[in-house]
């Protein structure tokens, strides 16, 4: 009987990855549709605010922190594509009337939003990583955060789950999840440094995204490898939130037909 359930489990995950790879692909080039830029748009919020970070703080927070600029690149990319991930997560249920005629899985929905910015991601990350050389970061640097970006796209997945579905709930969740992350950006060690500051340090203790950004910033600028604890963090929060993500989005997806 388990052998004959593996076959039929091998294929429904085949099929949701193969569902969630296609709407990453519509939507990746419908955003792009019409535009003279296209791919080059998702450089400039990153590039612009890493160059007027760096042109402020660089005097400043920036004088006690060794390779500074290097230090906020790794700060900027992998909290840019959390937040971008999460908040087009808000929007990956509410008003999709997909959902009342097509009977499918329906976290595909939110998965290919992960997978839809991880594509955009390739392409900022690989223009930050040219700029890194300049800086003599090695090579093989780039294979290190994409292990790094690994572990935050099933953490963003997770999260994602459960904004997906209670947004259906709380009409005014993406709001409240813009500020709540726009105050996790001032409360992450982005452009700053937290040695010292107890504080500080105390709250990015329950704080994910240290975990992942002080694990690239290890490994990538400052080539060590990073430590138990941030080890421990950037594998355990992927998992707690996948599991409280799915439980939540199949406890609420039963009534998605009725509000949407």
């Amino acid at each position: 009987m388990q052998q004959d359930l593996m076959p039929v489990l091998s294929r429904d995950t085949s099929d949701f990855l193969q569902l969630s790879w296609r709407l990453a692909i519509v939507d990746f080039n419908l955003r792009n549709e019409g535009s003279y830029l296209g791919n080059l748009w998702y450089l400039l919020n990153p590039l612009l605010l890493f160059l007027i970070l760096l042109l402020v703080f660089f005097d400043r927070l920036g004088g006690s922190i060794d390779s500074y600029p290097e230090y906020l690149i790794m700060g900027i990319l992998p909290f840019t594509f959390f937040v971008r991930t999460t908040m087009d997560a808000t929007k990956a249920i509410i008003g999709n009337s997909v959902i009342k005629s097509l009977s499918f899985k329906r976290e595909a929905l939110v998965l290919s939003i992960v997978l839809k910015n991880l594509l955009s991601h390739i392409f900022e990350a690989g223009f930050f990583f040219i700029v890194l050389f300049f800086f003599n970061i090695p090579w093989y640097g780039i294979f290190a955060y994409l292990l790094v970006l690994f572990f935050l796209s099933v953490f963003a997945y997770g999260v994602s789950l459960v904004l997906a579905a209670l947004t259906i709930y709380f009409a005014d969740l993406g709001n409240i999840w813009q500020f709540f992350t726009t105050l996790l950006w001032f409360g992450t060690p982005i452009f700053y440094a937290i040695e010292g500051q107890i504080r500080l340090f105390a709250f990015n203790l329950f704080n994910p995204m240290y975990y992942f950004i002080t694990a690239a910033r290890d490994t990538i600028v400052y080539e060590t490898l990073p430590g138990l604890g941030i080890l421990i963090g950037i594998v355990v929060f992927p998992l707690v939130s996948v599991v409280i993500g799915m439980l939540v989005f199949k406890n609420l997806e039963k009534k998605f037909p009725e509000l949407i």
